[in-house]
């Protein structure tokens, strides 16, 4: 074999063995962000009523439909991307006759993905999927317009205390229904890539309805999340799922390799002096290949910049050379130490 092909086999052998590195296996349990019995008689600023009847009375959350044609809601605006979540909840429907959809879901804060698992009772529902053949479902609604209907009934559901618990990974846009909480996954689907909502999201409880008479009460309610990043609010950001805290905007300057490394080494940021310059394993965990130009959670990282970003990882094959990531698309590559690149520091971790 001659010297050239063992170079480029090798190549390919690195940027395997970089890849298998970059996934991150870690995982941090959701965390308890909310929790209500509803007896204090007051709508607490979790919530934003939305519509035209929502109130808080004898001990429950009253999602009411008092006006023909209406939607009436609960809603809640997250700040950053949702990782996963999981709603409990003991809830009461009563329809007054055969068209209301009482649900809970998540829809893109600015976007237009959105889904929402409904306990469906209706005839008519324009601009979604076949009305006959889904009426009386409980189902999972996601836009652009798609149906997922279950073999369960919701009729069933209706005129009942029932407890609820529904579940959303984002990472596989898997939605898992649980009634009573027993462990048991009753009604379970999976979004396309294209449904999935990403960035940040708005969660609501909602009714809607046709004629008067209609309603969604809750008697309490538990909302655990797992967000992929939390801004720290000092220019840092922790990343929820390996731990490491990150610099949230870099500095707007290209550095050689060298120099990156002594940026990282002497910044202090958020009250620490510990940063460093990542490793490519590290740095590829921020990459988010659901966007583009850049490549990252923009929310969580703003101002990052359409290029090469150094990591602390020189190549084995050179030592005048040094992995990165392009953050433009997201590949990871390598480049000469000579050349200016961005950086983005990092503690913890190692």
């Amino acid at each position: 074999m001659n010297t050239r092909l063992r170079y480029y086999l090798l190549q390919l052998l690195l940027l395997f063995v970089v890849s298998m590195l970059a996934t991150v296996n870690a995982t941090a349990a959701p965390t308890l962000i909310y929790s209500d019995d509803f007896t204090d008689g007051v709508i607490d600023g979790f919530w934003l009523p939305y519509g035209q009847n929502v109130i808080e009375s004898d001990g429950l959350l009253k999602i009411q439909e008092n006006v023909t044609d209406t939607y009436a809601s609960v809603i809640h605006k997250f700040d950053q991307s949702i990782l996963n979540w999981r709603i409990e909840m003991r809830h009461y429907m009563h329809s007054s006759n055969n068209f209301f959809f009482p649900g809970v879901g998540f829809s893109e804060t600015s976007g237009t993905k959105s889904f929402n698992f409904t306990w469906r009772r209706s005839e008519y529902a324009p601009d979604y999927c076949n009305i006959s053949a889904n009426y009386n479902k409980v189902m999972v609604r996601a836009a652009p317009a798609t149906c997922y209907p279950s073999d369960l009934v919701s009729s069933d559901y209706y005129d009942k205390w029932i407890t609820s618990f529904i579940s959303y990974d984002a990472a596989t846009g898997k939605v898992d229904y649980d009634l009573g909480g027993d462990g048991t996954i009753d009604f379970s689907v999976t979004l396309s890539a294209a449904e999935r909502p990403t960035g940040p999201v708005t969660l609501s409880i909602s009714g809607y309805g046709w004629w008067t008479g209609h309603y969604h009460n809750i008697d309490w309610i538990k909302i655990y999340t797992q967000t992929f990043t939390t801004d720290n609010g000092n220019g840092t950001v922790t990343d929820n799922v390996t731990g490491l805290v990150w610099q949230r905007t870099d500095d707007g300057t290209s550095r050689v390799w060298l120099d990156a490394i002594n940026y990282c080494e002497t910044l202090s940021l958020g009250g620490k002096t510990d940063w460093r310059l990542p490793n490519v394993k590290e740095l590829k965990s921020i990459v988010d290949y659901t966007k583009y130009s850049p490549a990252i959670d923009t929310a969580a990282f703003p101002d990052t910049q359409l290029s090469f970003y150094w990591s602390s990882t020189s190549t084995t094959i050179n030592s005048l050379l040094a992995w990165g990531v392009d953050f433009s698309t997201g590949h990871v590559g390598y480049n000469a130490k000579s050349f200016s690149s961005y950086v983005r520091c990092v503690r913890g971790g190692q």
